[in-house]
């Protein structure tokens, strides 16, 4: 049986598994316990009301742009406010608010209202600032309206302006998230529960990207303006041996923006060829519905399973081959229809044979359709002459994964793993069409009756794949001209090799040690180009010391190193040469906090973190390759950045209801990046920039804050 036709007898298997009376499950020997006269522990005995305001001044010097990413404290001066309430009645009703941000553009809000055990209502609001750069440069100036706003460039524009920046407008790059959700959950009974849910995101601001005509090129401001519209809901029951639940989702992504119209800041090259335009992300809609169930068959055997099919689709018109009037002829299809659907199915069966031993197994099949529409196009390159013919050749996926795991428990607080997994992928319209991944993971964890606690794993994996040998037309089009050996590192074949180990130490004189380390290393050695190999090198070092009952001091060091190599050609055999990329990364911290000092009343904390990393790639020339070394390339610049954070807080009890806290925050990024730095407006020939530079700012924060709690 084809595993597409497995999807209705899977649906029909989970219903049938989902219609188990709970009365024959205690024949399985799950009897429901004896809770009818439990005592409650955490019930509220009476209604009460709890209310806290907070007030926020912030002083902050130096450039705060990149400081306020996510903060939204970007301005010298701010004023803002919180407030949290809770509520309780006697019958288990309760209100709980939470307000943060009042006054910032990083505002955030969440409300809950309900009845433990059997309703519940949230409200949630949440705004992100994502801020990028500030002060950068264009010479392109907004103007028209949704959907289809243009780029201009000043009246009397000319090539003259590429190198006499001041007339140039200044803007920020960032964009603004707003994230609204609705949330219901209602108990229907014993067994029943119900759950709707609707989220709105919003996104505005701009966006870098870019543009070409042939000998010229420039970065583009574009204007972001979006949404995102998520509506979801599931229907549970909950037996004493089974429970399946049915869950629905659909999603709405709107683009108000269809595409934007620039100007050619160049001297024409061909006629008519004095606009460009860019479509922007497309218009969609996508659906999921899902079935799951699971089942326990006695207290030491399980099941669960799971399927769920969906689909992905838009409709929108093609924009025109070219801005450019003489070159604009209609296309083939006014419009693109693009559909996917997908199907999941999964079965996971686990078992505990003894005491000390326990074995599952999964299995789970995807599969991914791509049904959209095949189109037959005549390109215009750069708006000035026409291209070779394309196509897009809609791209189909199924994977296959079993897996086999058992764990044996051979002493108190010692446990020994071990799991395997077969993958099996099928492709068309790709270099490889069909692959296999096998995976052996094992783990060991041993907890010493001193104290000592070791984990020890490793894991080795290995794909195999399969070159392209069908689908002629796919080769005749995409595979001719294309570097021969060349194969994409995530179908190439590839063997990986992991080995992980975290050692924690018992406490000696108070003083507690942890070392962790993890080593990877993956090699395409079928691979004559691209990709050949990279390793991973992680260590890490934790301490703790504890000061007192309430207070400590935690200290850790962490180094990872990271190396590539990279096989280049040129498509000529006198072009070939080695790329070897190395990163390293350095993470120091410390913080440390002393509570209840001056009789309980003033606490103290402390929280410093150092980081460094830096990048470089070295060049090695091919056998028949020149001398690179001639040519000042044997090292590209070193990428180098730093950054310093501290923060120290001081809080004050002033009496049961107000404290007072004095806030200060140090950030400073320090960074060189050779394709931005030394690189102003204008500067480089036939290219216009942003005049954007490294991620270097400084930032002092002082804060005052009042907690006063209201009753």
């Amino acid at each position: 049986m084809k595993p597409a036709r497995l999807m209705p007898l899977a649906l029909f298997l989970l219903l049938l598994t989902s219609g188990i009376n709970p009365l024959q499950a205690q024949t399985l020997g799950q009897k429901a316990a004896p809770i009818a006269n439990w005592p409650c522990e955490y019930c509220f005995k009476e209604a009460f009301v709890e209310s806290k305001l907070t007030l926020d001044l912030a002083r902050i010097s130096g450039d705060s742009y990149r400081f306020s990413h996510y903060t939204a404290l970007e301005r010298e001066l701010h004023a803002f406010a919180g407030l949290e309430l809770f509520s309780v009645e006697k019958d288990a009703a309760y209100l709980n608010a939470t307000l943060e941000n009042a006054g910032l553009d990083a505002l955030f809000f969440r409300g809950n209202y309900g009845r433990w055990g059997e309703y519940r209502l949230r409200v949630k609001h949440r705004e992100i600032p994502l801020r990028r750069q500030q002060d950068l440069v264009t010479p392109f100036t907004l103007n028209a309206s949704p959907p289809h706003p243009q780029l201009a460039l000043p009246g009397n524009w000319d090539l003259s302006q590429k190198t006499d920046t001041t007339s140039w407008r200044k803007f920020k790059l960032g964009t603004d998230w707003h994230r609204s959700q609705l949330d219901w959950q209602s108990q229907l009974g014993k067994w029943l529960s119900y759950r709707l849910d609707y989220q709105r995101i919003k996104q505005q601001g701009n966006k870098e990207s870019a543009a070409a005509w042939l000998t010229g090129s420039s970065y583009l401001p574009l204007p972001v303006e979006q949404h995102i519209d998520l509506l979801s809901g599931s229907l549970s029951y909950r037996g004493n041996a089974w429970h399946s639940s049915l869950h629905y989702r659909l999603s709405r992504f709107d683009n108000q923006l269809t595409s934007v119209t620039f100007a050619n800041p160049y001297p024409l090259l061909a006629p008519g060829a004095d606009t460009g335009q860019l479509a922007l992300a497309s218009d969609n809609k996508a659906y999921k519905l899902a079935l799951k169930a699971n089942y326990n068959f006695s207290p030491d055997t399980w099941l669960k399973t799971h399927a769920a099919t969906g689909e992905h689709s838009q409709d929108n018109r093609l924009l025109p081959y070219s801005s450019n009037p003489l070159l604009n002829r209609a296309p083939g299809q006014t419009a693109f229809k693009g559909k996917l659907t997908t199907r999941d199915l999964s079965v996971k069966l686990g078992s505990r044979l003894t005491s000390k031993v326990s074995v599952d197994a999964r299995y789970r099949y995807r599969q991914r359709d791509n049904r959209s529409t095949r189109l037959q196009l005549t390109p215009v390159v750069t708006d000035t002459f026409t291209g070779n013919a394309a196509r897009n050749f809609p791209r189909d996926r199924q994977r296959r994964n079993l897996t086999l795991g058992a764990q044996w428990r051979f002493a108190p607080g010692q446990l020994a793993s071990l799991k395997f997994s077969h993958n099996s992928l099928k492709r068309n319209f790709s270099n490889i069409t069909d692959s296999t991944t096998d995976r052996l993971t094992a783990k060991l964890t041993l907890n010493s009756h001193k104290g000592w606690q070791i984990l020890l794993g490793a894991g080795f994996s290995e794909r195999d794949g399969e070159q392209q040998k069908r689908y002629p037309e796919y080769l005749s089009y995409y595979l001719v001209g294309q570097t021969p050996g060349l194969v994409p590192y995530h179908q190439a074949n590839k063997q990986q090799s992991n080995i992980k180990t975290e050692i924690r130490s018992p406490a000696r004189h108070k003083l507690t040690a942890g070392l962790s380390g993890q080593y990877r290393r993956i090699r395409y050695d079928s691979n004559t180009f691209g990709l050949q190999k990279n390793r991973l090198l992680d260590l890490a070092l934790d301490l703790h010391y504890p000061l007192n009952g309430h207070d400590s001091i935690h200290a850790y060091l962490r180094r990872e190193k990271l190396a590539a190599d990279l096989a280049v050609s040129q498509g000529s055999p006198g072009l070939h040469w080695l790329a070897r990329n190395r990163d390293h990364v350095m993470q120091l911290g410390v913080n440390f906090s002393y509570t209840r000092l001056l009789d309980g009343k003033l606490d103290f904390s402390f929280d410093g973190q150092y980081s460094n990393g830096n990048s470089y790639t070295r060049l090695a020339s091919g056998d028949n390759a020149p001398a690179l070394d001639d040519l000042g390339l044997s090292q590209l610049p070193k990428l180098d950045s730093d950054n310093i954070r501290l923060a120290l807080s001081w809080s004050y009890r002033y009496s049961p209801k107000a404290s007072i806290f004095l806030l200060y925050r140090f950030e400073k990024q320090l960074s060189d990046d050779y394709a931005l730095d030394k690189i102003a407006p204008g500067s480089v020939p036939d290219l216009l920039t942003f005049g954007a530079g490294s991620y270097n700012y400084h930032v002092d924060y002082f804060g005052l804050r009042l907690n006063y709690r209201l009753f």
